[in-house]
C-alpha cells in the first residue's frame, strides 16, 4: 500500500500542468499506476492456506521420501520426509499448481483448489525412460561445467574448515519388518501380519496407528532416540559426544535390534572424496574424484527466496558397477556450497544383506561468530537402509519365501543449536569421536525429551510408543521377547546390569581337555558407568580341571580417555599377540580344527595395565605381569638354577616358564574416530596407518629367573586404493635382548584350523618357528568384484575375489640356540617362510573360501603336516 500512497501524491498535486505533454505524461503515469496495483490487488486474491499431504508409489504404495513438492512460479514449498508426507503454509491463488518431481517419476502436477485448506494423496507413476536411455540436448555439457565451478569452491564451502563446530545432536533410530503383502496393497486395507514372533507386535501397532501415518505394511521392532550434546575441531582434529538422554521403548527386543540402527549417519560428509560405509569406500559426487566417475546433468533450478536460485543436477554414474552414488544433489548458485544431496546407493554396490541404501543431508545456514557471517552446515542426515533378509540376519532361523518379511532400518540425525567457532566454549574436545551406544533406556522424563527435542515425533513415532506401553503390560509377550532376545545376541542379559554368555561357548571340544564347558560374565553400564567386572569359569572333562579368570576395569575418565585394568586368570591360551576367530572356543571352532599335533600352553598370569590418551592421536599404554607359562606338549630347557651340587638336588632341565614383565607402548593414530563399549575405547577407523612401538622389560622376581628387553615397532592401516579395491597390511619388526627359553622368544602364529584369519600364518604350526629377531608382514588385497563383474554370470552372485601374502623372515641368535637345542623347531635361515593364496568371498552374503600355499620350506615337517589347505571363513559384515 506504500507505493499505492506514494503514486497517488504525486499524480494529484496542486497546479499540475495542462499542456498535451503533460496528459501524455499523465497516461503513463496512470499505466505505470496500474502495472504496480495488479500485483498488489492480486494478493488480496490470494488466501493463505496449509498444504500437505503424501507422496507414494503408484505401484508398490510405499512411501517415497525427500521429493520436491513445490508450487509452479512460486518461491514455496517443501521436501517429504522420511514416511513421504509433506506440509506447508503458502498463499494461493486459482491459477496456482502444485507439482511434485523425484528422479526416476514422472512428474506431477495437480490444480490447487483454493477453497479450503489441502490435503493431497499423490501417486506418482515411474519414468518409462531409464536412465540409462536419456538424451540430453543443448549445451554439449552444462552439467559437467556447473560441478566444475561446484569442485573449485569445495575448500570454501568444506565445513571441515571451521576451528570449532558445537551442536546439540538428535539421533533417531528405528527397524521395522516389512510385510510384502501388505505393503503392496494400494488401497491400504491388507493389515500387516508379524507371524509367530511379532504377531502380537502388528495387532497393537494396527490399534495404535494414526490414520496421518501413510507407511503400509511395516511392523516396527525398534525405536530409540538418543541426544547428546556433540563437539567438532579441525586444528587440530578432535570429536566427541557427550550423551544426554536416551529414550526407548524398553522392550527385551531393543539390545539385539539395535545394531541394525547403529549407523553413524550424522559422521558422513560427502565433501570428501571417498565416503566411508560399513568399512568400504564410495565416490562422493561431489568430492574431488567426482568427475572420473559421475555424469551430471542440470534437471531444474528452483528459487530460494530472497534472490538466488538451487540448481538441481542429476547424479548419474558412469559404472553402474562400481561404488558409486545416484539421485540428486541442490547447490546454490551463488556460493556453489551443497544445499541438499538425495542419493541412493547403485544397484550393483554389493553390499552384504543390503538391498537398497538412501542417503539424504541437508545443509543449512548458521552464523560463524569468529567470521561474522553466515556459513553453510550439515542440519540434518538420513539413512533408509533395506535388507535383502528378515529375522534370520541376526540370527534367528526363520524360513525365507517370497512374502517373507524383510527388514528395514532409518537412522536420522538432526544437528540443533549448531555454533561455528564459538568464543571461549566452556566444553572442550579431546581425542577424536567417543560414542555410547547405550541402548538401554536413560530414564529422563517425557517432559525433559518435550523440551529438547528440536522437533516433534511424527505420528508414526508416537504410535511406536504407544505399541511399547501396551506390550510390556503383557507378561507373555515379555517371555516371548526374553526367549528370542537370548537367541538373536547369543547371551543373557539381567536388565543393564550383567551379561552371561556367549552362548555359542558354553560347550566345545579340543583334544587337552576333551569336552569343554565354559560360562563367562561382565557388568554393564548399569551397574556401573566407571567399573566393571568381567570373568570366567570352565572345566574339561578330560583334564579333570578348572580354569578360570577375574577381572576388573575403571574408566577414570572418557576424554581424554583413561582406564586402568586388573586381571588374574588360570586357563589355556595361545603364546600370540592377536586373539581372533581361531582362538575362540567356540563349537563350530572345535569341529573345523585340523589332525595335527595340537600344541597348547596353560598360562597362569597376573596384569595390571593403564590406557592413557596422550593429545588427540597418541595413546600410550603400561603394564606389569607376572605369569608361569605350563606347555601340553614334550618341552624342555635348561635349569638357571641348577647347581650339581646342591643338596638337595636340582633337576638339569625344567618345563615350566615364568616370567615377570614390565612394559609401555605407544600407539599413534592420526584422526582415528572410537567408541566406549565395555569401558574400552575401540577404533573404528584411521585415516592413516596406525603406527605403534612398545618396548618390555623382563626382570628377575621369585621364580622369575629371566632378565631380558624387549623392543617392537609396528605399522598396519586398510588402505583403499580404489572405491571397490582395498589392502589390508600389517607390518611388523622387533629383536629381542637376552638368553631366553623359547616360549619367551618370538614365536610367529600358526594356523590348526581351517578357519581363515587375517592375523595368522594359515600354512604354519603353532611353534614352528622360533626367532629373536624379526620382520613380519600380513596382507589381504580385496579386489570387491573386479574380475568377476566381467563374467556375465558371475556378476550376479556378488562374489568378490581376494589374494593373500604372508612373510616372516627372523633369525635366531648362537646363544639361544644352544640354549633350545633340546627343542623341535625349524631354524629360520637365509630366506624367509612365504605363503599366498587366492580367494572368494561374499559367497551367498556370508561364507568365504581361500585356497593357501606354502611357498617356501616346503619340506619341513610343517609343511607335511600344513603346507596347502581350504580355508572356511564366515563374516557376518555389511
Amino acid at each position: 500500500m506504500k507505493t499505492f500512497s506514494w503514486i497517488r501524491l504525486k499524480l494529484g498535486r496542486k497546479n499540475a500542468p495542462t499542456s498535451s505533454g503533460t496528459c501524455k505524461r499523465d497516461r503513463l503515469g496512470i499505466t505505470v499506476l496500474l502495472c504496480l496495483l495488479l500485483p498488489t490487488l492480486a494478493v488480496f486474491g490470494q488466501k493463505n492456506l496449509v498444504v500437505s499431504g503424501t507422496v507414494k508409489d503408484a505401484k508398490s504404495g510405499q512411501a517415497i521420501a525427500f521429493a520436491a513438492v513445490e508450487i509452479i512460479h512460486h518461491t514455496d514449498g517443501a521436501y517429504t520426509d522420511t514416511l513421504g508426507q509433506f506440509s506447508f503454509i503458502a498463499p494461493l491463488n486459482t491459477n496456482d499448481t502444485l507439482r511434485v518431481t523425484y528422479l526416476g517419476y514422472q512428474p506431477f502436477k495437480i490444480k490447487i483448489n483454493v477453497g479450503n485448506t489441502q490435503k493431497i494423496d499423490i501417486r506418482l507413476t515411474p519414468s518409462a525412460v531409464t536412465l540409462g536411455e536419456m538424451l540430453f540436448i543443448g549445451d554439449a555439457n552444462p552439467g559437467r561445467s556447473f560441478m566444475k565451478k561446484v569442485l573449485e569452491h569445495n575448500q570454501l564451502n568444506d565445513p571441515a574448515r571451521f576451528k570449532r563446530l558445537d551442536a546439540r545432536r538428535w539421533t533417531r533410530s528405528e527397524v521395522d519388518a516389512v510385510d510384502p503383502v501388505a505393503a503392496a496393497d494400494v488401497t491400504g486395507k491388507t493389515v500387516a501380519k508379524g507371524g509367530m514372533l511379532f504377531n502380537k507386535q502388528a495387532k497393537v501397532f494396527q490399534q495404535m496407528k494414526s490414520k496421518e501415518d501413510s507407511l503400509r505394511g511395516e511392523i516396527p521392532l525398534f525405536f530409540a532416540e538418543k541426544l547428546a550434546y556433540f563437539a567438532r575441531t579441525n586444528h587440530p582434529f578432535a570429536e566427541n559426544e557427550e550423551l544426554l538422554a536416551v529414550k526407548t521403548t524398553k522392550l527385551e527386543s531393543d539390545r539385539f535390534l539395535e545394531p541394525l540402527a547403529r549407523c553413524d549417519a550424522g559422521s558422513i560428509s560427502l565433501y570428501t572424496s571417498r565416503v566411508l560405509l560399513f568399512g568400504k569406500t564410495f565416490v562422493s559426487p561431489i568430492g574431488n574424484e567426482a568427475l572420473g566417475f559421475y555424469n551430471f546433468y542440470i534437471q531444474d533450478s528452483i528459487s530460494k527466496g530472497h534472490g538466488g536460485k538451487l540448481v538441481r543436477l542429476q547424479v548419474i554414474p558412469k559404472n553402474w558397477y562400481g561404488n558409486v552414488f545416484v539421485g540428486t544433489i541442490d547447490i546454490d548458485d551463488s556460493t556453489y556450497a551443497l544445499c541438499q544431496a538425495n542419493l541412493h546407493l547403485s544397484k550393483n554396490a554389493n553390499l552384504n544383506f543390503i538391498d537398497s541404501l538412501s542417503l539424504v543431508q541437508v545443509f543449512a545456514p548458521a552464523q560463524d561468530i569468529e567470521g561474522k557471517s553466515q556459513v553453510m552446515t550439515l542440519q540434518k542426515s538420513a539413512i533408509t537402509l533395506q535388507y535383502e533378509l528378515g529375522l534370520e540376519l541376526i540370527g534367528i532361523p526363520l524360513p525365507a519365501g517370497a512374502n517373507s518379511k524383510r527388514l528395514i532400518s532409518r537412522i536420522t540425525v538432526v544437528f540443533d543449536s549448531i555454533q561455528v567457532n564459538k568464543e571461549n566454549p566452556s566444553k572442550l574436545v579431546s581425542g577424536a569421536l567417543v560414542t555410547a551406544y547405550r541402548s538401554k533406556d536413560s530414564g529422563a522424563a517425557e517432559s525433559f525429551w518435550q523440551q529438547k527435542r528440536p522437533a516433534k515425533l511424527n505420528a508414526h513415532e508416537h504410535a511406536i510408543y504407544q505399541m511399547a506401553d501396551s506390550l510390556r503390560m503383557d507378561p507373555q509377550q515379555r517371555l516371548k521377547d526374553k526367549l528370542f532376545a537370548i537367541v538373536g545376541s547369543g547371551a543373557y542379559y539381567f536388565g543393564d546390569k550383567v551379561y552371561l554368555g556367549p552362548l555359542g561357548s558354553l560347550v566345545s571340544y579340543n583334544r587337552v581337555e576333551g569336552t569343554r564347558f565354559r560360562v563367562g560374565f561382565r557388568t554393564m553400564e548399569g551397574f556401573s558407568k566407571k567399573i566393571g567386572f568381567n570373568g570366567h569359569l570352565a572345566y574339561g572333562v578330560k583334564d579333570n580341571r578348572y580354569k578360570g579368570s577375574i577381572g576388573t576395569k575403571y574408566l577414570w575418565n572418557v576424554k581424554p580417555y583413561s582406564k586402568s585394568e586388573f586381571l588374574f586368570s588360570s586357563d589355556y591360551n595361545a603364546l600370540a599377540q592377536w586373539y581372533d576367530e581361531i582362538d575362540h572356543d567356540g563349537f563350530f571352532n572345535s569341529i573345523l580344527r585340523k589332525r595335527i599335533p595340537y600344541r597348547q600352553t596353560f598360562q597362569m598370569q597376573l596384569n595390571l595395565t593403564h590406557d592413557q590418551q596422550v593429545g588427540s592421536d597418541f595413546f600410550l599404554r603400561g603394564g606389569l605381569s607376572y605369569r608361569s607359562i605350563d606347555p601340553t606338549f614334550a618341552y624342555r630347557f635348561p635349569n638357571p638354577r641348577y647347581n650339581e651340587n646342591q643338596v638337595p638336588l636340582s633337576l638339569p632341565h625344567i618345563h615350566k616358564v615364568y616370567a615377570a614383565e614390565a612394559s609401555i607402548g605407544l600407539r599413534f593414530a592420526w584422526h582415528e574416530r572410537s567408541r566406549i563399549f565395555n569401558y574400552d575405547r575401540l577404533p573404528i577407523d584411521s585415516k592413516l596407518p596406525v603406527l605403534t612401538f612398545q618396548y618390555t622389560r623382563g626382570f628377575k622376581l621369585l621364580d622369575a629367573d629371566f632378565s631380558y628387553h624387549k623392543i617392537n615397532f609396528g605399522i598396519s592401516h586398510t588402505t583403499h586404493i580404489t572405491p571397490k579395491t582395498y589392502l589390508y597390511w600389517n607390518l611388523d619388526a622387533g629383536k629381542i635382548y637376552g638368553v631366553l627359553p623359547s616360549m619367551l622368544l618370538q614365536i610367529p602364529r600358526g594356523n590348526n584350523t581351517f578357519v581363515m584369519s587375517k592375523y595368522v600364518f594359515n600354512t604354519m604350526l603353532p611353534y614352528e618357528f622360533i626367532t629373536d629377531r624379526y620382520v613380519s608382514m600380513n596382507s589381504r588385497l580385496s579386489l570387491g568384484g573386479i574380475i568377476f563383474d566381467k563374467v556375465p554370470f558371475l556378476k550376479h552372485l556378488g562374489w568378490r575375489e581376494r589374494f593373500t601374502y604372508n612373510a616372516f623372515m627372523g633369525d635366531l641368535s648362537p646363544a639361544n640356540q644352544a640354549f633350545n637345542r633340546d627343542q623341535h623347531f625349524t631354524p629360520l635361515r637365509k630366506h624367509p617362510f612365504m605363503e599366498a593364496g587366492f580367494g572368494v568371498e561374499n559367497i551367498f552374503h556370508l561364507f568365504s573360501i581361500d585356497f593357501m600355499h606354502r611357498l617356501t620350506y616346503q619340506h619341513s615337517q610343517g609343511a607335511r603336516a600344513n603346507g596347502n589347505g581350504v580355508f572356511l571363513g564366515m563374516n557376518v559384515l555389511f
